[in-house]
Order: structure tokens, then sequence, then C-alpha cells
């Protein structure tokens, strides 16, 4: 909030002081600002996106490691159980 009160104090000073109606050379460094401004907030917004993607790729990427990992428990699990069975066959005989 500093930044805009000190714009403020500055433009205030600048059209009551230094620059007499209508103020071009105030319109002219405004508009100057705020080009700076929107670009380093787009930049900013770049950043975050490119952020934000690398974040959900390796979320992604962990997920799929896990969903692996579930996968061949399970299936030795299955096989587990199945040589228990056969064990259970085997010992009947």
């Amino acid at each position: 909030m500093q930044f805009v009160y000190i714009h403020i104090a500055v433009f205030a000073v600048w059209m009551l002081f230094i620059e007499k109606k209508p103020w071009p050379t105030l319109t002219l460094a405004v508009s100057l600002e705020a080009i700076f401004l929107s670009t380093f907030v787009m930049i900013g917004q770049n950043r975050q996106a490119a952020f934000q993607q690398a974040k959900a790729d390796h979320d992604f990427t962990e997920q799929d490691d896990v969903d692996a990992g579930r996968q061949l428990a399970a299936r030795g699990d299955a096989q587990l159980q199945g040589d228990a069975a056969q064990a259970r066959v085997d010992a009947t005989r």
C-alpha cells in the first residue's frame, strides 16, 4: 500500500506545483509506468504458471509411481495367495 501512497503524493505535487493543466508530461509518465507495471505483472504470471505446471507434472509422475507400486504389491499378494493355496493342496496329498 506504500506504493500507492507514494504515487498519490508525487502526482499531487506534480499537478499542483510542477506542471500546469492539462499535464501532458504527467500523462506520459503515468502511461509509461502503466506499460512497465503491466509487463512485470505478465512476467510474474508466466513464472507462476510455469511453477504450477512443473508442480503438476511432478505430482502426476509421483502418483504414477505410487499407482505402479500398488499394482506390483497387488500382483505380489495374489501370487503369494496362489502359492499358499498350492502349498495347501500339496499338503493334503
